[in-house]
């Protein structure tokens, strides 16, 4: 009688990969992974997110900043009034949201805001640039009225005025509210592009424009010169100035040539030089290109000190409503829905670091928690796998599908299998509060000591030979969330018939 044979992916996977099909993809990846992380070779569902405070109306987000000076620790954001008629600051100590009756913003307009010295600034490129000291709001004339507000060696940098969208000022070192006419740089000025925002790497501080990027360093006002700026990157620009994320050796931003919109890098070798990193995103190509062009702008990111938070609008949305995950240790990526962020940032105010984020649809700010829930809504949990081929030579019939899973939750997963890229079976709905025995017959090599482990050996009704075989792992519901430790398939390989 012939023995079973075990048929397993050569690696466990460490992101999901759609630029291949399930197929073809390559050693280290899954189909996809959604709502859910990949690492120490576990898939394991995602935590949920809970509302802060109390909704203040229905206007989408403008703005999103952590304040934290001394004791004082609030987040900051900007949205329209009720009426539509002007934005306003408000800002969350922790308990409740409180408006900044004036002064007040443009209506509609995305604000830059940047902590400098103890105090916020804020500006829009249209309105009078405003301060924030934890409990007023005044206008500050002096500053320039740029889009982009950056905080760079000890000066305050002021970039694509109304007048100048190739221009960049900057303050008097360590005095933001100074600005001297000879105080500026244009950037390759008349060039029929414009500054899209700024970031820093090291020491230096790099300036984007929709298809270039230029770089410059410099600590003193006599070498903030034209040539002290160096063209980084000639092909490539950044489309938006919250996709800039600073990973440590790594500045990442999104970018657009006309094909479809990735993710690039600058890197700081350990050599200490700067120079291009690639293309980051390329293992997402397929969900890249479905994000919706026309609004590249809205792309925005946060960095918790492990993954990078990557929101974007996809298809025909016109908020963010989709987000990948980048994971800078494995380099793999995860896809999430149910998340609507406009932008994210990372605030202490609960006691430790966790990453809040503004709804992209409403006044909402919500921080990513413990929770089971998306605020009340189900997280629609996927995991599948490459397709496992075991010889291409070969057919095999699939006999078994053995899993290994985390127990001790009241709520259960079910597994799927597909043949041939056929359409997914439902094989068996899997209970996890591990109070079933287990189906393996005794001589399975259990480890002792792990009560919180189960495994589950199903029969798979193929009578047939496949060429190969996929999973799927799936759950939505309200309860804790799962963790997928093994899986394998076992079944015989059929010999190849001599054709003479």
């Amino acid at each position: 009688m012939q023995s079973l044979q075990s048929f397993k992916e050569p690696a466990f996977p460490l992101g999901y990969n759609d630029k291949y099909p399930a197929s073809a993809l390559p050693k280290g990846y899954c189909a996809l992974i959604k709502n859910g992380f990949l690492s120490h070779n576990k898939v394991q569902e995602r935590n949920g997110y809970t509302e802060v405070g109390t909704s203040t109306g229905t206007k989408p987000n403008l703005g999103l900043h952590s304040y934290e000076t001394g004791s004082t620790k609030q987040i900051l954001k900007i949205n329209d009034n009720a009426t539509g008629t002007v934005a306003e600051l408000q800002y969350w100590n922790g308990a409740t949201w409180t408006t900044v009756a004036t002064p007040t913003f443009t209506a509609g307009l995305v604000c830059s805001m940047v902590t400098v010295q103890g105090v916020v600034y804020i500006s829009n490129g249209t309105d009078t640039v405003k301060k924030w000291n934890g409990t007023t709001l005044v206008d500050v004339v002096a500053i320039p009225k740029g889009k982009y507000l950056k905080w760079y060696h000890g000066y305050l940098w002021s970039l694509h005025t109304t007048t100048y969208k190739s221009r960049a000022y900057f303050s008097d070192l360590y005095d933001p509210e100074n600005y001297p006419a000879a105080n500026l740089l244009d950037i390759n000025a008349d060039d029929g592009d414009f500054l899209t925002g700024a970031g820093a790497i090291k020491d230096e501080l790099v300036f984007a424009k929709q298809y270039r990027m230029y770089s410059f360093q410099g600590w003193l006002e006599d070498t903030f010169t034209y040539g002290a700026v160096n063209e980084r990157l000639s092909s490539y620009g950044a489309t938006s100035f919250e996709s800039f994320i600073n990973t440590g050796n790594d500045l990442i931003f999104s970018s657009f040539g006309g094909d479809i919109p990735h993710f690039r890098s600058l890197t700081r070798t350990r050599f200490a030089d700067t120079e291009y990193g690639g293309i980051i995103t390329d293992d997402i190509t397929g969900t890249m290109s479905t994000i919706n062009k026309g609004y590249l702008y809205k792309i925005s990111c946060v960095f918790d000190g492990t993954k990078v938070y990557i929101f974007f609008p996809k298809g025909s949305s016109t908020y963010n409503d989709t987000v990948v995950t980048l994971d800078t240790v494995t380099k793999g990526f995860a896809y999430h829905t149910g998340i609507y962020a406009a932008r994210g940032i990372i605030s202490t105010i609960s006691g430790s670091a966790e990453v809040y984020f503004a709804d992209s649809r409403n006044s909402k700010v919500y921080m990513f928690d413990t929770s089971n829930t998306d605020d009340g809504e189900l997280i629609d949990f996927q995991f599948v796998s490459a397709q496992l081929e075991p010889d291409f030579k070969r057919f095999a019939k699939f006999k078994y599908l053995f899993l290994q899973y985390d127990t001790g939750i009241a709520t259960t997963f079910d597994a799927y299998t597909s043949v041939n890229a056929a359409t997914f079976d439902l094989q068996e709905t899997i209970d996890l509060t591990g109070d079933t025995p287990s189906v393996f017959p005794a001589p399975f090599p259990f480890i002792f000591g792990l009560s919180n482990q189960g495994q589950t050996r199903i029969e798979l009704p193929y009578g047939s030979s496949y060429q190969n075989i996929q999973l799927k792992i799936a759950k939505m519901d309200d309860k804790a969330r799962m963790t997928l430790t093994e899986y394998e398939f076992m079944g015989y390989l059929r010999k190849i018939r001599d054709l003479d």
